[in-house]
């Protein structure tokens, strides 16, 4: 079984992921004797450490790779290079351009593939986010407001809120649009609270730069908390963009709380997909 997109795993999954996040006790090595690689096409800070260290806390060994490690960089094709690791590990963790790299990756890599980020999909993070909810209280039939570009963290949230049964409404920027989704231009609009506002960079990597104007609408200044009971944002953040000072220390930001709680929730990912 592979998670290459949120949709790929149903509600039961997910609970059970959560279950296995929640069982993890220092020391019990669930890892023992497995391997895993990382290959990362594109940066990481947050996702790169929470799978390395939940891993290595478990008793595995990890190689990690980047792009100018590999022969990658000098045009060998993803395909050749993944046939090659897949001979080496138990467990694939990818991060890359496109999603259907990783549709062609799955056709033969007969191990569990992980996708840390394409530019179509985040599902790791957005689990993150959700299990970090949770733990403050149930998100059925919430509202969940999303402010920002329609990315890749955004397309990831509107697969979640058909799995976890809530609704997912979004201030979006001049000029886009949804047929999906309820959206707003700016927060001069929002009558409602919600339960958790989101907010990511308004560059995503492999995205072309924004034109500031367009996006002068989406930033999440420390007045907007009102609209909600809780914020969360991808990072990394940019002051002054698409969040003002202090709303990311604010009382209301669960975003630290979440970074916490990607090394659990990532090793019930790793965990469910061995065994299954």
């Amino acid at each position: 079984m592979n998670y290459l997109k949120f949709s790929d795993l149903s509600l039961k999954n997910y609970l059970k992921i959560f279950k296995y996040s929640n069982s993890f006790k220092k020391n019990k090595c669930f890892f023992y004797g497995k391997r895993m690689i990382m290959l990362f096409r594109k940066p990481s800070t947050r996702t790169r450490i929470s799978f390395e260290m939940s891993f290595k806390e478990e008793g595995g060994k990890v190689v990690f790779l980047n792009e100018k490690d590999t022969q990658l960089s000098r045009g060998e094709s993803l395909i050749d290079t993944l046939k090659t690791l897949s001979y080496f590990c138990d467990i694939l963790v990818i991060r890359t351009f496109r999603q259907d790299e990783l549709k062609d990756v799955s056709k033969f890599f007969k191990k569990p593939i992980i996708n840390a980020l394409t530019n179509e999909s985040h599902p790791c993070q957005v689990l993150a986010d959700i299990y970090t909810l949770i733990e403050k209280e149930n998100i059925k039939k919430k509202k969940i407001l999303w402010v920002g570009e329609k990315n890749n963290v955004f397309k990831t949230w509107y697969e979640a809120s058909k799995i976890f049964n809530f609704k997912l409404e979004a201030i979006l920027p001049l000029g886009i649009k949804s047929k999906k989704i309820r959206y707003y231009r700016s927060f001069k609009y929002i009558n409602r609270k919600y339960l958790a506002v989101i907010s990511d960079t308004w560059n995503s990597m492999g995205c072309k730069k924004k034109k500031k104007f367009l996006y002068k609408n989406i930033v999440v200044k420390k007045e907007n908390l009102k609209f909600t009971k809780y914020f969360l944002h991808c990072l990394p953040a940019y002051i002054g963009k698409e969040i003002d000072k202090n709303v990311l220390n604010d009382k209301k930001s669960l975003v630290w709380k979440c970074i916490q709680n990607k090394r659990k929730v990532y090793k019930g990912i790793i965990h469910f997909l061995l065994k299954n």
